[in-house]
């Protein structure tokens, strides 16, 4: 049909797996009167969109609205005679994960494992091992989970990863953790400036623990869901904390394209991170988020 074209689309979680969701679909021409709206369409299965106009540009906003997953928006050119091909990929909402399934301590890495074995955490009395394991709330555990990804796939220049230089925690929050770390460290993250591992950022919005000083804070180079190490130093002594935290403000609405915003007040959801470790960085952080 003349001046004519489809549309594709799929859905995918994170993973890559069709999600089970309805989807109402919204099209409108950016420049001409024409729009479309298609309610809830399987997520499960692709969906053809036919008789979208090709002319003035050809260019429609798109709009998914789902239950269960954020709202996502893109901008879609539609070619005369052809069915254009879009993938879109739909990133759960934290307040409407059912259930979160976490591996068991015993499956745990040996180095978390170890780490857990050795912390004493304030809010958990005295703690250790699967017994502080299982004290974390699920946002903590998430938050744990996350940071331990992405610090191991964050490699010096030696092949040695980041995670392997924390003694053992002090704090867990659901976007962060506080740790003691060993003294080397710091030095190392410092020294990887050069190679462009890290990249050294402002620490002002950073609170020192009680007798700590601030020292300094660095970020990896990631688009999305990029690692921040905020350094303490107890005046006097090498000991060194480091404030460590997956730093993405606005990692979901940017990578994702959603339109509402994902962030409340300083802090980063760890459900967030962890679509964005999954989808963007194609992280296993051991843990899956149910819908």
């Amino acid at each position: 049909m003349e001046g004519k074209g489809s549309l594709s689309l799929e859905f995918l979680d994170v993973l890559g797996n069709h999600p089970n969701d309805r989807a109402d679909v919204f099209l409108s021409h950016t420049v001409l009167s024409h729009s479309i709206h298609i309610k809830d369409a399987l997520t499960t299965k692709k969906l053809k969109i036919n008789d979208l106009d090709s002319t003035q540009g050809g260019t429609y906003r798109l709009q998914v609205f789902t239950m269960r997953r954020r709202t996502v928006s893109r901008f879609i050119r539609i070619f005369e005679d052809r069915t254009t091909s879009h993938t879109l990929m739909l990133p759960i909402k934290p307040d409407r994960v059912s259930d979160v399934k976490f591996p068991d301590f015993a499956a745990l890495e040996e180095d978390l494992k170890r780490l857990l074995s050795a912390s004493t955490v304030e809010g958990q009395g005295d703690k250790q091992g699967d017994a502080l394991y299982q004290g974390l709330d699920k946002f903590q555990r998430a938050g744990l989970l996350n940071l331990h990804a992405k610090m191991k796939v964050t490699k010096f220049a030696n092949g040695g990863d980041v995670f392997a230089f924390v003694s053992s925690l002090t704090q867990v929050r659901g976007d962060r953790f506080f740790a003691i770390v060993d003294p080397v460290f710091h030095g190392a993250v410092k020294n990887s400036v050069s190679g462009k591992l890290f990249h050294e950022v402002s620490d002002a919005q950073h609170t020192p623990p009680p007798g700590y000083k601030l020292v300094d804070s660095f970020k990896t180079a990631d688009l999305y869901g990029n690692l921040q190490l905020t350094f303490s130093n107890k005046p006097g002594t090498p000991d060194f904390i480091v404030d460590a935290d997956i730093d993405d403000a606005q990692g979901v609405e940017h990578f994702f394209q959603v339109l509402e915003h994902a962030i409340t007040g300083n802090e980063t959801h760890p459900f967030d991170i962890h679509e964005i470790l999954a989808g963007y960085q194609h992280l296993n952080t051991g843990y899956d988020l149910i819908a």
